[in-house]
Parts: C-alpha cells; structure tokens; sequence
C-alpha cells in the first residue's frame, strides 16, 4: 500500500464544481456518491490527498487527472483529512 501524508492545507479555494453529491469515509475507501457520478477510492490505491479551504483533492494510481470534492462546512475537510490520516497509518 502507498504511504500518503497527513494532507496540507491550501489557503486558496477551489472554483471548478462538476458535481455535487456525499462523501462516505469507510476503513476501506473513500465514495462520492453524486448527482451525475458515483467515484470509489480504495486507501490502498490512494496516491495523494490535499485540503484546501472549501474542497479536498484526491488521486488515486494509474489516475492522471486528480478529483476535487467541494465541502460546504470548512470544519468537515479538517475531520476528513483526520479521519483519512489515521485510517491509511493504522493500515498501513
């Protein structure tokens, strides 16, 4: 399984919203469940993660392009990047 960092937070916000649905965090992988898409990232496949003001980053291998996921409630992507962290370290 691929090491991933805690995440950095990115002051700027992100402007680009293609979708918009739920994120659902398991012990396995993380799911956007959207409006046009559903997405499924296992921890194990997990390349990168990044936090921005208002929306988190993922990538995944073989994956060219990264996925971003707005988040209404700015407190909610610090919980994810917690929850993510402590997840992929505890498998790990």
């Amino acid at each position: 399984m691929a090491k991933i960092s805690k995440g950095r937070k990115v002051v700027d916000t992100y402007n680009e919203v293609t979708d918009s649905g739920y994120l659902y965090i398991t012990s396995k992988k993380v799911t956007f469940v959207g409006s046009k898409k559903n997405l499924t990232y296992p921890f194990n496949k997990l390349i990168n993660f990044t936090k921005f003001a208002d929306a988190v980053e993922f990538q995944k291998e073989n994956e060219k392009r990264v996925k971003s996921f707005l988040v209404s409630d700015e407190y909610s992507i610090d919980e994810i990047g917690a929850i993510i962290f402590a997840v992929t370290n505890q498998n790990g």
